[in-house]
């Protein structure tokens, strides 16, 4: 049995190697090899590309001649940029990109999420059925949407050191999301508490309740805001490409 796997690619995008040829004799043998893909993109721009594959098989059994088979099948769709981060680089953008908020790793703001997402009348917020989306503010942009939420009266958010050391103001929805930026009179405002060297929602204390609520503000450490929200949530940007006004979900494990 031989086959011939033939890689094509649609798009801005040439094959580097390939074909794949393998010859099988017997019954358990096995074969194969890769083929390489390449795509440019000028920086500040995207391409759409599929990579696409005909499959040559041949049986060979002596004195019984059997027509060859071919068949075709497109792989999946991939976008690559050069839009995000020092690099260009492809995703597969049908597999929604991710945040992955550890409570291992950030404590209080993974605990902030996690209530966020379960109790906001909103529900499931930053979820796959509910995804954030990523906007390309400015980091000036960003903060004055932060400041929106925690810094403006009515209802400006109050630092108390007595519930947390160094404390400080974590918003959900994010600010650098289309969903951020929510006035802070809207805002549910919430204290997550370690029980038993555990953190869960279950020990989460409401301070401040408001109805309707589309976002939650939480007193948490300075430094596990800083490490979730801006060191994590900007990894996750540049390690999953999220674009522009890309719709995004919030894992916490």
């Amino acid at each position: 049995m031989e086959l011939a796997l033939l890689p094509t690619c649609i798009g801005q995008c040439t094959v580097t190697s390939g074909p794949v040829v393998a010859k099988l004799k017997k019954v358990g043998d096995e074969g194969g090899g890769s083929s390489t893909y390449s795509s440019s993109v000028g920086q500040g721009a995207q391409a759409l590309v599929r990579p696409q594959y005909h499959l040559v098989l041949d049986i060979l059994i002596p004195s019984v001649p059997l027509p060859p088979l071919n068949t075709d099948w497109l792989g999946p769709q991939i976008r690559c940029d050069d839009m995000v981060g020092q690099w260009s680089g492809c995703v597969i953008p049908e597999h929604m990109a991710n945040v992955t908020i550890r409570k291992s790793l950030y404590r209080a703001a993974a605990i902030t999420y996690e209530w966020a997402q379960k109790n906001l009348t909103t529900f499931s917020m930053g979820t796959e059925y509910k995804p954030l989306h990523r906007k390309e503010f400015t980091e000036k942009e960003i903060d004055r949407r932060r400041g929106i939420t925690c810094n403006l009266g009515p209802d400006k958010f109050v630092t108390d050191n007595s519930l947390v050391p160094d404390d400080s103001c974590d918003e959900f929805p994010f600010a650098a999301s289309r969903e951020g930026g929510n006035m802070g009179s809207l805002c549910v405002d919430i204290l997550p508490q370690q029980v038993g060297g555990v953190w869960d929602v279950k020990n989460v204390k409401v301070l401040r309740n408001a109805a309707n609520a589309p976002c939650a503000r939480s007193h948490i450490t300075r430094g596990d805001n800083v490490a979730a929200g801006r060191d994590e949530f900007g990894a996750a940007v540049r390690s999953d490409r999220i674009i522009d006004d890309e719709p995004f979900q919030v894992i916490i494990p």
